[in-house]
């Protein structure tokens, strides 16, 4: 039996390396996903990205509320303020935000400052109505923003229009008390609620471009071996070949083993070389190193078991084609949906609630769940049984669905 599957192995080493060309496509092709989706999407993935908004702002305002909203917009990392020398009028600054020469101007009105001191008396009277209408800052916006960026900008505007207003209101409670307020003075009812991962550059709570990418195309790259795989099987099984074989007392199960070895040494490979790029070759062309978590061992049951996982579809798509064309066009239209739907191209987490769910269906969902859970969330090998546990099973199943059709066309034939 062992001599057996030594011979089948061989044979199938020698179909595989006899087109060093394919076989070369298999680990040229997704280095080159990673490193160019790794790179284009850097920015899109970090958390203080590195795209900055243009934000022109005319301060006509000689007071605290003028410096106050500057400020804001300049420690900000989010915006490159221009602060214009001579002060453009409206008409100006309307065409130039339209025409895209600034994607935000900010306007903030004459002797804003003083209004707003003036109205926070009349407010803190109990009047009605305030002396004054209240101070309007003015905000233009390129039509071609999209909408989460606007919010990006309103959310910072807003808040730091709060905390003027809190600060002139709690000035003018001290002028009418008697009591005297320094100028840094603000309220302090609630403390500020900060980001509790933003002094873990070690630890994020969301992945990298590279920690998404790397993983994501590899799992693509190894679930592409149906491609090969099915198409050798369909035409040894359209040829004869296995037929003959069978004959000569060589079960199927042996025959299948035989091709399933140098695949899985060939997925191995893969993954492998795709990890070193992220984590030696993607820093040097200017791209993020890839972090792999404190417990990176937990990676090789993770990828044994996404290699099952492939190579048992791939296996399952060959018994049920009749020709390599079909095997070839149908292995690599459903391994695309199933990358796709399994967050491979398109990351889950922008996904609406219904496709988040429906990744489930997909193996490419949880190995690449795996993957994050080693990188993002540290998990170990206990961490990532469940991830193993589905690739396995699934494998399985394609793999007894696969056998148990190839003995029946065996015998059928």
């Amino acid at each position: 039996m062992f001599n057996m599957l030594k011979a089948a192995v061989i044979k199938e080493t020698r179909i595989i390396f006899r087109d060093i060309e394919a076989l070369a496509i298999l680990f040229v092709l997704p280095a080159a996903f990673v490193l160019i989706m790794s790179l284009a999407l850097q920015d899109a993935f970090r958390e203080q990205a590195g795209i900055k908004f243009s934000m022109l702002i005319v301060n006509k305002d000689k007071g605290e509320v003028g410096k106050s909203l500057v400020d804001a917009f300049v420690e900000s990392h989010y915006f490159d303020v221009i602060i214009p020398e001579s002060l453009p009028d409206p008409e100006t600054i309307d065409r130039e935000t339209n025409e895209g020469k600034y994607q935000f101007a900010l306007v903030i009105p004459e002797k804003a400052t003083s209004h707003a001191v003036e109205n926070s008396k009349y407010l803190l009277t109990g009047l009605k109505k305030y002396k004054k209408d209240a101070v309007e800052i003015k905000l233009y916006v390129d039509p071609a923003i999209r909408g989460d960026h606007r919010s990006v900008v309103l959310a910072t505007l807003n808040r730091s229009i709060k905390e003027i207003e809190n600060t002139i209101i709690v000035e003018a409670i001290g002028r009418r008390s008697g009591s005297k307020s320094k100028k840094d003075d603000k309220p302090t009812l609630f403390s500020e609620v900060k980001d509790p991962f933003e002094n873990r550059i070690s630890d994020k709570p969301s992945p990298t471009s590279v920690q998404q990418n790397a993983p994501g195309w590899g799992l693509l790259a190894m679930f592409f071996l149906v491609i090969p795989l099915a198409g050798t099987l369909v035409r040894e099984r359209s040829e004869g070949n296995l037929l003959r074989l069978q004959t000569m007392a060589a079960p199927i199960s042996i025959l299948l083993a035989g091709k399933i070895v140098p695949y899985f040494v060939v997925n191995q490979i893969q993954i492998g070389l795709i990890l070193l790029e992220g984590v030696y070759l993607l820093p040097l062309l200017g791209g993020e190193k890839l972090e792999m978590g404190p417990h990176p061992e937990a990676i090789i049951p993770l990828s044994f078991a996404i290699s099952f996982a492939a190579i048992g579809y791939g296996l399952m798509v060959a018994a049920f084609c009749r020709t390599a064309e079909q095997a070839t066009s149908f292995g690599a239209t459903s391994i695309l949906i199933l990358g796709a739907l399994g967050g491979i191209m398109v990351p889950k987490i922008v996904m609406p609630p219904l496709m988040q769910e429906i990744t489930v269906f997909s193996p490419m969902s949880w190995g690449l769940d795996g993957f994050l859970a080693i990188f993002v969330r540290g998990a170990d090998i206990s961490g990532i049984l469940l991830e193993v546990g589905v690739m396995l099973a699934f494998g399985f199943i394609c793999l007894t669905i696969g056998i148990i059709r190839f003995n029946y066309k065996l015998t059928h034939a």
